[in-house]
């Protein structure tokens, strides 16, 4: 076994999942004649490939559950002329037995040469890292999750959800038996600078269902039990300009590090859900202790807790009755002024009614 892969060692880093790469057609030779009949076609409005078209008109391999496609796109240029690009749809199961690792510098070689195993087209190694641009790309990073608590946390980002009443871009559980996970907006949206794609699922339950004959045959030996994976979609150039990013050349995504991978994470995340604990004001003049005890207050709100269960719990400690008196003033005067009266804690008090209704703390 590679040890590098055993149970709660599965690569951790953000890596590149999926991507389309876009190379300048009349910089590779086409050794497969069939490509030359794969033409997809542009939406004239928004420049955009409907996915649907672009997988059922290119040239397409599937082996062992890998899915790769080929196919020619006219794109208009900055300065209004057309140009043809070759396109690639490129999964991080083509790595085989690093998928889990993704497609970062490390492995993009590996792509290189397994795409070069098509024979399809031809391009040396050093124009494929130069010349080529990603669009649609997958982002995306794993972790280890036991399965009950991964069912709670789904539940609790369903409930800090932020609304939307714009269509495709609020969120979707999904609870089947070969996958389980929540996804917000969607992968086509053309609200992707507001309301990327962004989806948590239960890597292990998807392989061992959607995703059998690859697992079985490039998976042997690697322990995924438990695997949880959150990734989003980055659309196109001008998405990585809206992130802060200059440029979405292959050679440049594959160099971004992995700060700034998590920035483009966390910001998909603040667009979809409300933040886990409001932030107080800087001029908020609470003492370092008092703004713990804010946060907790908050923690435990947004737990479904009400301030008045969540005062009575933590003073039940203190058997000294003057202390408690105090301390009691103390919460209260955090409570009253930084806290009643926010969302969190009406929802919270709504919430209470029912937990008291069970006679359960």
């Amino acid at each position: 076994m590679n040890n590098k892969y055993i149970k709660n060692k599965i690569p951790l880093d953000i890596s590149i999942d999926s991507l389309k790469i876009r190379i300048p057609f009349e910089l590779i030779k086409v050794l497969n004649p069939s490509l030359l009949g794969k033409w997809i076609l542009l939406n004239e409005d928004t420049g955009e490939v409907d996915p649907k078209v672009f997988k059922q008109n290119a040239l397409s391999f599937s082996e062992n559950g890998i899915k790769t496609k080929f196919g020619i796109e006219k794109q208009y240029t900055k300065t209004q002329k057309t140009r043809d690009f070759l396109v690639i749809l490129v999964n991080s199961k083509l790595l085989k037995h690093n998928y889990f690792e993704g497609i970062n510098s490390n492995t993009i070689e590996q792509l290189y040469n397994n795409l070069m195993s098509f024979n399809v087209i031809s391009i040396s190694y050093k124009d494929f890292i130069s010349v080529s641009e990603g669009t649609d790309i997958d982002i995306k990073k794993d972790c280890n999750i036991p399965m009950s608590t991964f069912t709670k946390s789904i539940d609790q980002c369903r409930q800090i959800s932020k609304p939307s009443k714009l269509k495709d871009s609020g969120y979707r559980v999904f609870r089947d038996k070969d996958n389980k996970g929540i996804e917000w907006s969607t992968r086509k949206s053309s609200s992707y600078k507001s309301k990327p794609f962004l989806k948590i699922y239960h890597k292990e339950t998807e392989l061992k269902n959607n995703s059998i004959e690859f697992s079985e045959e490039h998976l042997e030996g690697i322990d995924y039990t438990d695997i949880v994976r959150i990734e989003t979609t980055i659309k196109n150039a001008a998405h990585f300009r809206h992130l802060g990013v200059n440029t979405n050349s292959l050679k440049d995504i594959l160099k971004l590090s992995q700060d700034t991978l998590q920035g483009i994470m966390s910001k998909a995340i603040k667009q979809h859900l409300e933040p886990r604990v409001r932030q107080i004001k800087k001029d908020n003049k609470l003492k370092p202790f008092e703004l713990i005890i804010y946060a907790s207050i908050l923690l435990s709100m947004k737990g479904g807790v009400s301030y008045e269960s969540y005062k009575s719990s933590v003073l039940s400690v203190l058997h000294n009755k003057t202390e408690r008196n105090r301390k009691r003033k103390v919460l209260d005067m955090i409570y009253d002024r930084h806290i009643k009266g926010l969302s969190e804690d009406k929802t919270s008090q709504e919430k209470d009614v029912f937990w008291r209704f069970l006679n359960w703390s």
